[in-house]
Formats: C-alpha cells, sequence, structure tokens
C-alpha cells in the first residue's frame, strides 16, 4: 500500500487503488439518491480521497492521461522527484511526444 525510500524516510507514497472504495469515495448514500434523465445518482458520504489525492507533489507523471491526470495540483515530475525541474502548469502543455 505504501512505499517509503530509505533516502527520504519523510516522503511516503500511496497507492491509492489499494484502498477500497468506500474508504476512497465514501459510503454510498441511498436514502438520499435520486433518479433523473441521466440514470440513478447516489451521493457519497465520508471517504477520504480528496485528501489523498491533494498533495503538494506528484511523481512519474510521463504517462500521464490527458484531461485527467496532467492537471493536477502542486509541482510535477516527469519521473523521480529528485530528476530534473518541477514541471508547472499541465503535463501536456509542458511535454511534447
Amino acid at each position: 500500500m505504501t512505499f517509503v525510500e530509505r533516502e527520504n524516510p519523510e516522503n511516503t507514497e500511496l497507492c491509492l487503488g489499494s484502498l477500497d472504495e468506500e474508504i476512497l469515495c465514501g459510503k454510498r448514500d441511498e436514502d438520499n439518491s435520486w433518479e433523473d434523465e441521466h440514470g440513478k445518482h447516489v451521493p457519497r458520504k465520508g471517504g477520504i480521497g480528496r485528501e489523498l489525492c491533494y498533495t503538494e507533489r506528484h511523481i512519474f507523471l510521463d504517462d500521464a492521461i490527458p484531461g485527467i491526470t496532467d492537471d493536477l495540483p502542486g509541482k510535477k515530475w516527469l519521473t523521480h522527484s529528485g530528476e530534473g525541474e518541477a514541471i508547472e502548469g499541465k503535463v501536456a502543455d509542458c511535454v511534447q511526444k
């Protein structure tokens, strides 16, 4: 679930895919759900996804998903944060593939 480098013990990497849906997104609130022309909407209560995903830095963004992970807040690095300069703005705007 987590990874800590010996050289940087103050940093902890967390694999978000290892967390249960209710922990990450919150419990489904079926009592307050509604339906419309798009289908059934079920709000969530709780969850710690925003707190976990909103970090000061993001690394290994060489494979960022345009429109999803390329505009994360904070400093960004294509690979390890100790290699090269941090990227500002959207990764897609900074990298020519």
